[in-house]
């Protein structure tokens, strides 16, 4: 929820910004991804993004004593032609450490511009 922004008639807690999530998450490994992150058209570009996913860090290396999940590692994937995901890794402290070709399957990519597997 966007915070900074008043509550409307239709949700008291705020606007809906996008959404975030731990995906791939491994109790035995302390590590998770950060995935499923989806910015709305409204919030793109502003703070929403690099908030949401900070606190998403906090939360996944903050010790399980001041609420967190204690994790060790964060993983972050993105297509080859997100680059405002790439961005977004980058400013937030992620390195680039290589390419997985076709980790996922675009249907129709070639159509919608995506390079290779995307």
């Amino acid at each position: 929820m966007n915070k900074t922004r008043p509550p409307s008639s239709d949700d008291s807690d705020g606007e809906l910004a996008g959404t975030m999530s731990h995906i791939n998450t491994s109790a035995a490994n302390l590590s998770a991804e950060l995935g499923f992150v989806v910015v709305l058209p409204p919030y793109q570009r502003s703070h929403v993004a690099v908030n949401a996913a900070g606190l998403m860090l906090h939360n996944a290396f903050d010790s399980r004593d001041n609420g967190g999940l204690g994790l060790y590692r964060v993983h972050w994937k993105a297509s080859t032609s997100n680059l405002a995901s790439s961005r977004l890794a980058e400013k937030l402290g992620f390195e680039t450490v290589g390419v997985t070709k076709w980790h996922m399957r675009f249907r129709k990519g070639a159509t919608k511009g995506k390079v290779g597997n995307g």
